[in-house]
């Protein structure tokens, strides 16, 4: 709707998840646009990191005893998911430490993230607010993200496993193809000015956000590199647009 019916004047704005612009073209067979270049950034807001993990029942209780356990059992575990933004990370995973692991598929994240805190399938992706929510029923083994975070002391960050492309997922906002730079330079101010005001910065920080402020510049060059990187996961998967 926003990409091809509204008017280009910089009144009618998307907020949307990076990661789901970037996957869109990999998932959708019947997509009559190109998100990545009909929907222009304005910028990027915040990113909301995410968790690996698995049930606290279970026995391992690190990423890499995870693995190793997987390496010796193998076609015995489960990976879940219930949206391409939580398989394909896990997807490169698994191919990248050579993991024969079976997916499972869920319709909706109630039903995946009940039966990852439950341990029926034993590893896989959720926010962290959501992990945080499951308490000591759920145990965190990895987190997005390039630096350590404090929330999570000692839980090694994706980067620091070799995944730094793995990164937290960022909301942004997007405005249709042919608005004026003057309205985006506008809105961009605005939202940038908006997100160093104490309060706001105060909200995110209890949502588990951290506010990233990224020019249209940036976000349009990482979401490329997001589309690249997802594409050929996709493409070593086998995975096709549905």
């Amino acid at each position: 709707y926003v990409a091809k019916q509204v008017p280009t004047d910089g009144y009618t704005i998307l907020i949307h998840i990076g990661t789901d612009l970037a996957l869109l073209p990999l998932i959708s067979k019947e997509l009559r646009f190109d998100p990545l270049k009909e929907l222009v950034p304005v910028i990027g807001l915040v990113e909301a990191r995410y968790v690996l993990g698995s049930s606290s029942q279970l026995p391992w209780k690190t990423f890499n005893e995870l693995v190793a356990h997987a390496k010796a059992n193998p076609g015995k575990l489960n990976y879940g998911s219930n949206a391409p933004n939580n398989r394909l990370p896990m997807v490169a995973i698994i191919q990248d430490f050579g993991l024969d692991v079976v997916f499972v598929p869920y319709s909706g994240g109630a039903p995946y993230i009940q039966a990852l805190a439950a341990g029926q399938v034993q590893m896989g992706l959720i926010s962290e607010v959501t992990a945080l929510g499951l308490g000591d029923r759920f145990r965190i083994l990895a987190v997005s993200g390039d630096r350590p975070v404090a929330t999570l002391p000692g839980i090694p960050t994706f980067a620091s496993l070799g995944y730094s492309q793995l990164r937290s997922n960022s909301y942004l906002l997007n405005v249709p193809l042919g608005t004026p730079k003057a309205a985006i330079d506008r809105l961009y101010g605005t939202a940038s000015r908006t997100l160093q005001q104490p309060e706001v910065k105060a909200r995110f920080a209890k949502l588990q956000m951290d506010i990233i402020d990224e020019t249209p510049e940036v976000v349009a060059k990482r979401l490329a590199e997001l589309g690249r990187y997802f594409a050929d996961i996709a493409k070593r998967a086998g995975i096709q647009p549905e």
